[in-house]
């Protein structure tokens, strides 16, 4: 009895102990209102008073902002039990005008957060200069404000208008004369004649696709700029693409869907006298109701089909048969069955192997071939599209995977015995089918074998699912009815965010959906989106495509200016674009969700590379993620820890580039 009270007693101190020697760090107050400052001002500070309330010394290791226009100061000297100690907060207004509010968060020597910091005010912006509100300048002391308008859709009878801004900063009359350079014969361009001295105002530009003459495919005019007769090469250039005015009941599931079977077209060398060589391709219709195909495009040149052609849901509009030397096996596009979501079958293809393998060859038209002491392939590539620069889907046959995926989980895979194990997000799945999508960028040395693997190849490894669902998956039907949600996807993480809003679309749940990225080129499954969302925003950094901007931008114009309520966010992207989505609806009080699927490497939590910290709580972002609350989120340390490999993919690259190159390292360098 004596023993165990006294085991008791040790327990009970050291508890105490643990308790006493806990150090804590308060700032009072936590918060600074600015109140309303001019942005001529310059810069404006305040000082934060902290005191240690523990019973330990506490260093500031560092203090983090949320913008480069808040720098903090403050001293690393230890703080003793009872000291105080300042950070003082530096914010820069220039061009920032409109309400802020700004959070830092001071970490301790342990790597902990143990303060949270806020200022906040309204910056009274300044009176800009001409040349700012019009930087271009069009020669003759004609300022432009821009000479680029880009709309996106233009339907049939729906009038789409811009404005571009002018100014005459010379000291006379000027003569403006637009002169067309590229004609649609559908714009619409209303400026003066005549520009008096210090004279602003606006050319307006209008598109109007006649109703009994609708014109299909991209639309571009330019206008070249002419002062007093003269130009400097300034023109203005509007563009967008026509389409078809949309039908009542044609969104969502009831919809066509366009898919092309292989997008890219190899002639492989070509001589010159030689024969003309043609190649096919196949569109198929794999939606639920009548697709349309109402012109070619090619090279800015539009090519009306006339009469229109119409295909019905779940066919081929064009089949022909490919021969690949040197494949394991071959595809044919041959017609859909009734089944709009089995894939077409070869009808000489022979089965062989056990029943596995002929479900292969009957639904895929795959063949495979085994060499002696080989194995047959088990997981091939039924699809491989181009989405955009160095970024390929490919649809993988994986049927286990396939009946169990669900959104929100990953797959692991690997191109060869000695590849790498490379986790991957499922883009999108179909039971019915057996297969699996993936969308995956050339980055690393590993990523760029993936993508070097075309349709009819196969990947040695395809593991999955792994990681935990979405959070919605398991609410109950009528709880999650009452739901709405916004999706911010940026860049590739574009792919994932598409099966969670098809999921939730298939179970009557309504979703907004924001997608970035740095321009129109860069943009992936616009089309695919556009059909299950509610509404679709895009934003591009060069405004090439949707709103110019930022998606946190459209996040706040969303929720703060027009009112929109949602019940949650998920944000997936670069891990940047997340931080600053977190940064912006936590303002808002808007639950968010991120996934760390970038950190990723072993996929089985071993590695140990994809640890982060969540709620101060060190967390696997392969075994309890790859979800996460992002406001709890270090996403400073996510980043560092990113950057962990960037030195071995950059040797591994310039290996690949000698090994093409010819060059043999004799010394066993390149291994």
């Amino acid at each position: 009895m004596t023993a165990r009270r006294h085991i008791l007693l040790t327990l009970l101190a050291l508890c105490a102990f643990a308790t006493a020697a806990q150090a804590q760090l308060v700032f009072t107050p936590d918060t600074w209102d600015f109140g309303t400052i001019r942005e001529t001002d310059g810069r404006v500070s305040h000082t934060f008073t902290g005191e240690n309330r523990g019973n330990t010394p506490v260093v500031i290791l560092d203090v983090v902002t949320t913008c480069g226009c808040t720098v903090p100061q403050f001293t690393k000297r230890p703080i003793r039990p009872g000291e105080k100690t300042t950070v003082k907060v530096t914010f820069d207004p220039a061009n920032r005008p409109g309400a802020f509010t700004k959070e830092l968060g001071v970490y301790s020597s342990e790597r902990k957060k143990v303060a949270t910091l806020t200022i906040r005010g309204n910056v009274t912006p300044r009176m800009k200069s001409t040349e700012e509100l019009y930087p271009v300048d069009a020669g003759g002391g004609l300022r432009l404000s821009t000479t680029l308008n880009a709309f996106s859709y233009i339907r049939p009878g729906q009038q789409v208008q811009s404005a571009i801004g002018y100014a005459n900063t010379s000291g006379k009359t000027i003569r403006l004369e637009l002169r067309p350079l590229e004609s649609s014969g559908l714009l619409t361009v209303t400026a003066p004649r005549e520009i008096a001295p210090g004279e602003q105002g606006s050319i307006n530009v209008a598109y109007l696709i006649p109703e009994t003459d609708p014109r299909y495919g991209t639309l571009r005019d330019a206008l070249e700029v002419r002062v007093d007769g003269r130009t400097n090469g300034t023109a203005i250039v509007t563009h967008g693409i026509g389409i078809d005015r949309a039908e009542a009941g044609t969104g969502g599931q009831n919809a066509p869907k366009a898919q092309i079977i292989e997008n890219i077209i190899k002639f492989g060398p070509v001589k010159h006298g030689a024969p003309r060589q043609e190649r096919t391709f196949t569109l198929s219709n794999t939606g639920s109701a009548e697709l349309v195909v109402r012109a070619v495009e090619t090279n800015g040149r539009i090519h009306d089909a006339r009469p229109r052609t119409t295909h019905p849901s779940g066919q081929f509009l064009h089949g022909e048969g490919v021969r690949r030397p040197g494949r394991t096996g071959f595809r044919r596009a041959d017609r859909f069955r009734d089944d709009r979501h089995q894939r077409p079958a070869a009808p000489d293809a022979e089965a062989e192997g056990d029943g596995h393998h002929r479900r292969i060859t009957t639904i895929c038209g795959f063949r495979p071939r085994a060499a002696a002491g080989k194995n047959i392939v088990m997981y091939p590539i039924l699809e491989k599209r181009l989405l955009a620069e160095g970024i390929w889907l490919m649809q993988v046959l994986a049927p286990r995977v396939a009946h169990s995926a669900q959104p929100g989980q990953f797959v692991i895979v690997r191109v060869d015995e000695h590849g790498e194990r490379i986790p991957l997000t499922i883009s999108d799945f179909d039971p019915a089918q057996g297969s699996v999508t993936i969308v995956t960028q050339a980055i690393g040395a590993s990523t760029r074998k993936i993508c070097s693997l075309d349709a009819g190849d196969a990947f040695a490894d395809f593991a999955g699912p792994l990681g935990h669902p979405s959070e919605f998956v398991k609410m109950q039907p009528d709880e999650l009815r009452k739901r709405r949600y916004l999706f911010v996807a940026g860049g590739v993480g574009t792919a994932p965010v598409y099966p969670q809003v098809k999921w939730l679309r298939e179970h009557g749940v309504a979703a907004d959906v924001i997608i970035g990225a740095k321009t129109r080129d860069m943009l992936i499954y616009t089309d695919a989106m556009r059909a299950v969302a509610e509404n679709l925003y895009i934003a591009t950094d060069d405004g090439s495509e949707g709103f110019k901007g930022l998606v946190t931008q459209v996040v706040e114009e969303l929720v703060e200016k027009q009112g929109r309520h949602y019940d949650e966010c998920v944000a997936i992207g670069p891990m940047v674009m997340m931080k600053f989505v977190a940064l912006t609806t936590k303002k808002y009080g808007l639950k968010t969700t991120v996934s760390l699927n970038a950190l990723m490497v072993d996929g089985t939590g071993m590695c140990g590379a994809c640890r982060v910290t969540v709620g101060g709580r060190t967390r696997f972002t392969c075994v309890e993620g790859p979800e996460f609350d992002g406001h709890e989120v270090d996403f400073d340390e996510a980043m560092r820890r990113q950057g962990m490999y960037r030195t071995q993919e950059q040797r591994a690259a310039a290996i690949e580039a000698e090994r093409a190159a010819g060059h043999q390292c004799k010394i066993g360098l390149d291994k």
